[in-house]
């Protein structure tokens, strides 16, 4: 099941924005266990109905919140578009979760910092470079792509 980390607030620190996820997460996981449901926390970036980005939309705060959590069975739910609204490069993200990655959204976005979506491999996101990081099953989100294999071994 994916989980986010929820809207950056104003005046919300980043420590403690990460200390109330990594709490609230634990929580959850523990309740999650009780029914063996796995909780995959993906890199996101804004719901449609949130005013705010969520608060670990950032690489650093993404990563320092699983580091945290190494020591649970979170997973990641993987989104390639969700790095590109920040300006952060998708694989260079991928490459440092892909152990922990049980399912991916193969999204891209026409141009970094804006919300339109884009074909797979058409827009910021080069897909050979994505290529080979995950075994996790890939989820192609609606857009036409002449993509076929986004878990081909490493080039």
């Amino acid at each position: 099941m994916p989980v986010t980390a929820g809207q950056e607030y104003p005046g919300v620190s980043i420590e403690q924005g990460i200390a109330w996820v990594e709490e609230c997460l634990r929580e959850c996981l523990g309740y999650a266990a009780q029914y063996r449901v796995w909780l995959a926390y993906e890199n996101h970036y804004k719901d449609y109905f949130w005013e705010r980005p969520d608060f670990s939309m950032k690489h650093e705060v993404y990563l320092e919140i699983l580091s945290r959590l190494r020591d649970t069975s979170l997973k990641v739910n993987f989104d390639c578009a969700n790095p590109i609204m920040s300006g952060e490069d998708p694989v260079a993200l991928l490459s440092q979760v892909a152990d922990r990655v049980v399912h991916v959204h193969a999204t891209d976005r026409a141009t970094p910092f804006e919300y339109t979506h884009a074909a797979v491999g058409e827009g910021s996101w080069i897909t050979p470079r994505f290529s080979g990081y995950s075994k996790a099953p890939v989820m192609m989100v609606g857009f036409p792509s002449s993509t076929t294999d986004l878990r081909a071994s490493k080039a």
